[in-house]
């Protein structure tokens, strides 16, 4: 082997070796990709045919600046050649770690990562999977060494780049044929290059990145007043709210379900279970949006104008720490972490929604909050992936403790046992969901000063509770499993004495009252008992001043439905 490539060298062709380097580090990307990332099926042998398909695609990119470079091919060629090895290093560290493929939100990660921050990540990676990654990532450069000493025919390699494209593109057609036996075009994109995938998420990346701050420095113009009551200023205080993913009321025990998926949370005492919330939304970004600021149904654009409840609560003293399990950037994410960045410290613990990233991640950092004393007052936000899609991999599915026992109510629609399986993981991540809550909710029931905990659903969730085929959440023809929403709050008697007037029969009638999350800002600031001059006490949940209002949704497609009109 060694001699025929030095033959082959020896002739000046080098553009053999090139091919050789590029085709392996494409096999033995898609080798790992196949056979150890999470529902991979093994690499087949219709494999071989894509690692040349993107082994030619790579080439070709390559081709088109050593036009310019040709003059000095050879150290192009092998930096190239260093970059798709870092691209596979990276790739493979992320599937070792995550079981998944790298994303955008693992490069976003990487940029804003700091040096401490990156320091402690590599410390959690086994060193044997490091040099392992390392080995397979880089050894396909190994061929090009031979052409160390050579020279590199520049313009021979991209006359023969070309034509492994050509016929490249030739195997994507067949691959692309429809059954009418026309071509799908779309067969054809780039995207079967990984260094072409890489650039685009790296491009992504920068774009929400820039989008980001142009929202915040419209957002920072914004003035602020808002100060805590004298009474209750200097006292210790922490508030605590939740964000739940993908939350079905109907699915929740406390909330009749005649499955046990809250069996602590029903034990609770100072449990307030509000009955008629919904969502303003069914996407988690526009719910959001709405839920932590003055946005609301009728204006969602005052998002970009609006001051967030972080904002209010740290002109009112408070520090506000925002914790999340779900992802930085993306079109679900990004106002989202516009808000999230409005606080004093911000930690992102996922990179991935295809990631078995459980919420007990975010715990260590929680409890790093509750037990630090430098702060009197704080606010922590959670923002937990909860019951997102892919159920069953929202809970830890080896642990008997989450494997609720078969039921044997199923909607009479639902025959099929992969249906009934997706309900079963649904069930059993709300039971998870359930224990992470306790665990957030304990040491606040040793906390000295004032506690308070929020929880609620950025949006409900449909698991064929209708028909079928009916699953998930942001269609634009609604449907009140996924506008209902759990609402809840839990405080300590301590609290007691901040609203102790409302700690009467009359708060009963309050549990039943008709409210949309989008004022949320508002009874948030009440429960703090902040004075705002940009608050309204008739939109708190828990004023005695409340109003009532038409309850509204916005659909994806950006038309405003009467909640009555839904079907129950």
């Amino acid at each position: 082997m060694y001699q025929h490539l030095h033959s082959k060298v020896k002739n000046g062709s080098s553009y053999y070796i090139l091919g050789i380097s590029v085709f392996l580090f494409a096999i033995i990307r898609l080798f790992i990709e196949k056979n150890y990332t999470i529902n991979s099926h093994g690499f087949s042998s219709s494999d071989i045919l894509q690692s040349f398909i993107t082994s030619a695609y790579n080439l070709f990119i390559c081709c088109i600046p050593l036009l310019i470079f040709k003059s000095k091919a050879k150290i192009y060629l092998s930096l190239f050649l260093i970059i798709l090895g870092l691209s596979n290093l990276l790739n493979f560290v992320h599937i070792f770690q995550y079981e998944t493929s790298i994303t955008m939100g693992a490069f976003a990660v990487m940029f804003e990562t700091t040096p401490q921050e990156a320091i402690e990540y590599i410390k959690l990676l086994s060193t044997s999977d490091i040099i392992i990654a390392g080995i397979i990532a880089f050894f396909p450069i190994v061929p090009f060494l031979l052409l160390f000493n050579k020279k590199v025919d520049g313009t021979k390699i991209i006359i023969h780049s070309l034509i492994i494209f050509l016929v490249a593109l030739f195997f994507v057609g067949i691959q692309g044929l429809s059954n009418e036996r026309k071509i799908n075009y779309t067969h054809f994109s780039f995207e079967h290059s990984n260094i072409y995938n890489d650039a685009k998420r790296v491009a992504y990346y920068l774009r929400e990145k820039r989008k980001l701050n142009k929202i915040q420095d419209k957002r920072n113009k914004i003035t602020i007043d808002a100060a805590q009551i004298n009474t209750i200023d200097s006292l210790q205080q922490t508030y605590v709210l939740v964000i739940g993913e993908s939350v079905a009321k109907n699915h929740l025990g406390l909330y009749g379900y005649h499955r046990k998926t809250t069996p602590t949370l029903d034990t609770l005492s100072n449990l307030k279970v509000f009955q008629k919330v919904i969502t303003p939304a069914t996407q988690t970004r526009t719910a959001i949006m709405m839920m932590l600021t003055r946005a609301h149904v009728e204006d969602i654009n005052l998002y970009y104008e609006s001051e967030s409840i972080i904002n209010i609560a740290e002109k009112a003293g408070f520090h506000t720490t925002w914790i999340s399990n779900q992802m930085m950037y993306g079109i679900s994410d990004t106002e989202t972490s516009v808000l999230a960045k409005d606080a004093n410290e911000v930690v992102f613990v996922n990179t991935d929604w295809n990631t078995n990233s459980l919420d007990e991640k975010i715990l260590p950092y929680y409890n790093q909050c509750i037990n630090d004393s430098t702060h009197k007052k704080k606010l922590i936000i959670l923002h937990l992936l909860g019951s997102h899609f892919d159920y069953n991999k929202r809970y830890p599915n080896n642990n008997p403790h989450y494997q609720l026992p078969r039921s044997d109510i199923y909607p009479d629609h639902i025959k099929n046992n992969k249906y009934i399986q997706l309900i079963d993981h649904y069930d059993n991540s709300l039971r998870y969901t359930n224990d992470i809550l306790y665990q957030i909710i304990e040491p606040l029931t040793e906390h000295n000063g004032i506690a308070s905990l929020v929880f609620l659903s950025d949006h409900g969730q449909e698991v064929f509770d209708r028909s079928a085929i009916g699953m998930g959440h942001g269609s634009p023809i609604l449907v009140k499993e996924t506008v209902d929403i759990p609402f809840f709050w839990w405080h300590n008697n301590a609290y007691l004495h901040v609203k102790e007037q409302l700690y009467d029969e009359r708060f009963l009638s309050f549990l039943n009252r008709p409210f949309s999350s989008q004022d949320l800002f508002y009874t948030l600031i009440d429960m703090m008992q902040i004075n705002c001059s940009k608050t309204d006490s008739s939109r708190s949940l828990i004023n005695v001043g409340f109003k009532e209002r038409p309850l509204t949704i916005l659909n994806s497609d950006n038309k405003i439905i009467p909640y009555e009109t839904l079907e129950h």
